[in-house]
């Protein structure tokens, strides 16, 4: 009964210490930005009065891309246990998928990089492509063991899209067709990870004796 106290208090303070980080951190842009800070607490539809739906297909993908980060980290977590690569795939793919899910949101490579960090946007988009390599050679041969039909839709839908945004200049046609391919990209990726974390936890057979 202590040990589970002791626990769950511990839980309550990593909670606190993450909401006042992000807090901190939101307090700190309105510093420095000298941007009312109900800009960056409230919706930007309220922010902005513009009317709710505004962006919706954006906000569905940003959730689709937080939802496999979920997926990913509890699979993975579940299966780091048992020390397996099964485990570390999918604890690597929490932490791309992470890295999508900021970008969308934060408009990393479009904004935050180049206009803020001064790196140019294609050094980020070649520096996500080498990310995506080398996550590719480090489990390959496990993703040829699963459904990768899903994955390979995704990443041709995704590069299409990504393809798009460098190489045509912006209208509104294109806009919405790169939006749509990217759109279909996120849930191919989503569907594939949750199939594949899913079936990897079926499939380990500590996790199937101990239930």
């Amino acid at each position: 009964m202590k040990r589970k106290f002791l626990t769950t208090c511990f839980h309550i303070f990593i909670c606190l210490l993450f909401t006042l980080s992000i807090l901190a951190i939101v307090y700190s842009i309105g510093r420095a930005t000298g941007k009312p800070l109900s800009g960056l607490t409230m919706d930007p539809a309220e922010t902005f009065h513009a009317v709710p739906y505004v962006g919706i297909l954006s906000y569905l993908g940003i959730m689709l891309w937080a939802a496999t980060f979920g997926v990913c980290l509890i699979g993975g977590l579940i299966l780091r246990q048992q020390h397996c690569h099964p485990g570390r795939f999918l604890l690597a793919t929490a932490m791309f998928s992470l890295l999508l899910t900021l970008d969308d949101a934060l408009l990393f490579h479009e904004q935050i990089f180049p206009h803020y960090l001064h790196i140019p946007q294609p050094v980020v988009m070649v520096s996500y492509v080498v990310i995506m390599t080398a996550y590719l050679l480090a489990f390959f041969r496990l993703i040829l063991t699963t459904e990768y039909i899903l994955f390979v839709l995704a990443l041709i839908s995704l590069g299409i899209s990504a393809g798009m945004d460098q190489l045509l200049g912006p209208s509104d046609l294109e806009n919405v067709i790169e939006d749509c391919f990217k759109f279909t990209g996120i849930v191919f990726w989503f569907s594939y990870f949750l199939s594949t974390a899913n079936e990897m936890i079926q499939k380990n057979p500590s996790l199937n004796h101990m239930t």
